[in-house]
């Protein structure tokens, strides 16, 4: 799936993070144990983990405390520049779940997005600042990336580290809610099983964003991966000179609102909606229905198999023979 490095991701981290925690007993509060990351360049990697020092709430990390955490380790091995980047790519498999083990979550469910049940950033970054080893404050803008959207629907992490050779690391099922008792008695693997995930999530960013760069798709990871499908044919109906507009059935107008703080009018463009679309949009989509299903004979049946057949993608491929609409 990665493609070719083509010198524009030189300037990309990327910063995969992960939490470990157990329930507290007779509550509903967690402890989280431990902060785990994994920093990608085009260049190294690199990986550490953070343990906290008790249950309550004052011994948890804010989002920018990990990152900067992550960005010191990699300065300290020579990976980063003395010079911090500020702008970062910090990723996770279900992001929802780690953001909310953050001291910080009640602001940051605020501040970043909310698709499909997790949390990415889509337009504006998360801008803060924090302290880096010699108590000096640097500037960071944090883009949040999720690699259960940049991924087939429903994969898990262990498929991803198969996908990318990096396999999660297994553990018996009696301790993935006993995690306390695994640092207790094996710290060793509880590090690197900690550690494997923040690594899987940051490996996937990384090799989407040489995805994205060798098919023309931008230089980043992307949000989603129907973002990428909207960028590809935006990038051939340039190609072949075809109108977006013209497809979509929209044109654009030029407005000149008055700005009362400036005292002056300025020029606005807009793509809405022809008469003809604009009229008849409410119409066809209250028509919609979704699939058809019949049945001609109601109540038991002897038939004992039964066989269901649905076309891998049938939609998005009946979709793609639809000509320019007349």
């Amino acid at each position: 799936m990665a493609g070719q490095d083509t010198g524009l991701l030189r300037g990309l981290l990327v910063i995969g993070f992960d939490t470990e925690y157990v329930m507290l007993p007779n509550s509903d509060r967690n402890h989280v144990l431990s902060y785990q990351y994994a920093g990608k360049t085009s260049a190294r990697s690199w990986t550490g983990i953070f343990y906290t020092k008790g249950p309550e709430q004052k011994h948890r990390l804010n989002l920018r405390d990990l990152i900067g955490i992550a960005k010191e380790a990699g300065r300290d091995e020579g990976i980063l520049p003395r010079q911090w980047p500020s702008v970062v790519y910090a990723t996770a498999h279900f992001s929802r779940a780690d953001i909310s083990s953050f001291r910080d979550f009640s602001n940051l469910k605020v501040l970043f997005d909310h698709i499909r049940g997790t949390y990415v950033t889509l337009n504006r970054p998360y801008r803060c600042r924090c302290r880096d080893n010699n108590h000096r404050y640097q500037d960071l803008e944090i883009h949040l990336r999720d690699t259960a959207t940049i991924s087939p629907a429903g994969s898990k992490l262990a498929a991803l580290g198969e996908l990318h050779g990096l396999p999660k690391l297994d553990l018996p099922i009696e301790l993935l809610s006993q995690m306390d008792v695994l640092l207790k008695e094996d710290p060793d693997l509880f590090e690197r099983y900690a550690i494997r995930d923040a690594e899987i999530a940051a490996l996937h960013a990384w090799a989407m964003a040489e995805f994205s760069v060798a098919n023309g798709l931008g230089n980043a990871p992307p949000v989603t991966l129907g973002s990428l499908s909207v960028r590809h044919l935006q990038n051939l109906w340039a190609r072949d000179g075809v109108s977006q507009n013209a497809v979509l059935g929209q044109e654009r107008i030029t407005e000149q609102p008055f700005n009362p703080q400036t005292g002056q009018f300025r020029t606005v463009h807009r793509d809405v909606p022809i008469a003809a679309v604009h009229d008849h949009t409410t119409l066809a989509t209250e028509c919609y229905h979704g699939g058809r299903n019949e049945a001609f004979v109601f109540g038991f049946s002897d038939t004992v198999n039964w066989y269901a057949f649905d076309l891998s993608g049938a939609y998005s491929t009946a979709m793609a023979a639809i000509r320019m609409p007349d």
